[in-house]
């Protein structure tokens, strides 16, 4: 067994890829000025958190699991342009929690027969679409405002979206047979 604690310093911003097979893994990455970041996890179960704010811009944030499952959370503290998340077998839970948006944010999620969680501050102006043969259930403000291929698919947007002018977070879902659950939190 190996087990490492390692901690890093937050004197000039680095990227930093993590390529993981068969672990276990607690990340807690507040605050820490990266530029980009890849978390590649295999047959794993990770947690990665970001308690407080990155002060640089993370221009790319990559995560990806196999089998296993991986639990995201302060995901807004990593101040990313762009998020991509591909699952495979496994449960992915991403908490879109943290400091307010200063520009719009883009996330692709891809997976295969798995299931996603995603949790939204109910603040931020959130779009999300759907497609593929997930079912997808809706909660905490989260509407169907478009149909994309009855039953399953479709757009959905928090009440924040719809009435707000602010930066937004947009979700593109593809999926092959899984599940996503949609919900907010204050």
């Amino acid at each position: 067994m190996n087990r490492w604690d390692i901690k890093l310093g937050d004197g000039k911003p680095f990227s930093m890829d993590v390529n993981c097979g068969v672990s276990m893994g607690d990340w807690d990455l507040g605050g820490l000025p990266l530029t980009d970041l890849t978390l590649q996890a295999g047959v794993s179960n990770n947690s990665l958190s970001f308690d407080s704010p990155n002060p640089e811009a993370l221009r790319l944030l990559k995560l990806s699991a196999g089998a296993g499952d991986l639990d995201a959370s302060g995901l807004l503290n990593a101040n990313f342009d762009r998020m991509k998340v591909e699952g495979g077998v496994g449960e992915m839970r991403l908490g879109f929690t943290g400091k307010s948006l200063d520009r719009d944010a883009r996330v692709d999620i891809g997976g295969g027969v798995g299931s996603f969680r995603i949790t939204v501050d109910e603040t931020v102006p959130t779009r999300v679409s759907v497609e593929g043969l997930a079912s997808v259930s809706a909660h905490g403000g989260f509407l169907r405002t478009r149909s994309k291929g009855f039953p399953l698919g479709g757009v959905y947007t928090n009440d924040a979206y719809e009435k707000s002018q602010e930066p937004s977070l947009r979700l593109d879902i593809r999926l092959g047979v899984g599940s996503v659950s949609l919900d907010t939190t204050r």
